[in-house]
């Protein structure tokens, strides 16, 4: 890994690891869950953002935040030498392996003042800001593909080329090893063999993709409707960029009370009044802008497949959650109402498959 600096200076320990007189105040943010964050405050001006692995993980390879580093000091020299296709992130301060420090894996990273929207409806927002704000999220996400891989030192950040079938055969792995405890999700092993041969076939484009990318991952400026940093690279790596454009399609097909996550399903769209772009406009916008471009008929004969391929990795999410609920793991009574969604993300994922549109529009 890159240059690792004496971290405990920056936390305002000594050299034992005890905290200096310094008024160091540690809080806890409410999301980054997978990857425990804090806000440091240090006599009341500077702030920064501490990122933590957690003291369990179940995968050696999970919570792999030297990758986390390692990208976004990748994209602060990409923004340098790309002024047109900036990709807004926080300033990286260190990263420390040493598990002795604060007990696991870290890095710092500069705390940015905005507004993050677990809503991706953004109220509060005018209809106007709403559109300008969905525009930028396109524009964040068409730099985020245009990143020069080698240009910037990620030439080995990933394999290149057939992301979604090494990802179909993974996820099918994982959800035969959690059958394990809680039984086999129905239908699963065809979906994913449908898959798998549909993705031999499939565009197949190569970039840097961020794994995640949806409107609570970012954050906007306070008053204005544009986009200060993209949040949670833990999932990023080399991909097909097709798939953050189905990940952010997602909101469209899930209810704003959904557990664990907040869509835009049966809210108006297309429309003047709300500002909110249509699945079609949204595509539209990105295929547009992104370089290089994706056809319009690119986008109308692959987006379902993409769709169900990332409702297929929500099943075998969710039906890990209903995993680590059975082993005592997880809060009992979200992870039940998570688990419970199961059927009907299955039936999602078929739909998607048939090329189609699920008939409720809500999950």
């Amino acid at each position: 890994m890159a240059h690792q600096p004496d971290c405990r200076s920056y936390l305002g320990l000594d050299a034992s690891g005890s905290l200096l007189p310094s008024d160091l105040d540690v809080r806890q943010f409410g999301f980054g869950q997978s990857n425990p964050t804090y806000l440091l405050t240090h006599q009341r001006t500077c702030r920064l953002v501490l990122r933590r692995k957690p003291s369990k993980v179940a995968h050696r390879s999970a919570h792999a935040l030297d990758r986390e580093y390692a990208v976004l000091s990748s994209l602060a020299r990409h923004n340098s030498s790309a002024p047109g296709w900036t990709v807004p992130v926080p300033r990286v301060v260190a990263y420390c392996s040493d598990g002795d420090v604060v007990g696991a894996e870290f890095y710092l990273m500069e705390f940015i003042e905005g507004r993050i929207f677990e809503d991706p409806a953004m109220p509060g927002m005018t209809a106007s800001d709403r559109r300008r704000a969905y525009a930028d999220v396109v524009r964040v996400l068409c730099s985020i593909h245009s990143v020069d891989l080698d240009r910037v030192g990620l030439e080995r950040f990933g394999r290149r080329g057939g992301y979604v079938s090494r990802q179909v055969r993974r996820l099918l792995a994982v959800s035969k090893k959690q059958a394990e405890t809680v039984g086999e999700v129905p239908g699963l092993s065809e979906i994913a063999a449908q898959l798998a041969e549909r993705s031999a076939r499939c565009p197949d484009r190569v970039s840097l993709i961020h794994g995640d990318y949806k409107v609570d991952n970012l954050i906007f400026h306070p008053t204005e409707p544009r986009i200060l940093a993209v949040l949670d690279w833990e999932l990023s790596t080399v991909g097909d960029p097709m798939c953050d454009l189905a990940n952010l399609s997602m909101m469209y097909y899930i209810g704003n009370d959904t557990p664990g996550i907040r869509g835009v399903a049966g809210k108006e769209l297309g429309s003047d009044r709300t500002g909110l772009p249509t699945p079609g406009e949204l595509a539209a916008m990105y295929g547009g802008a992104v370089r290089p471009a994706v056809p319009p008929t690119e986008l109308a004969e692959w987006s379902s497949f993409y769709l169900a391929f990332l409702f297929f990795k929500n099943c075998v999410i969710v039906h890990g959650v209903a995993q680590r609920a059975r082993s005592g793991v997880a809060s009992s009574a979200q992870a039940r109402a998570v688990a419970a969604l199961l059927p009907r993300l299955v039936g999602y994922t078929r739909a998607f498959l048939r090329g189609g549109v699920p008939g409720s529009s809500r999950l």
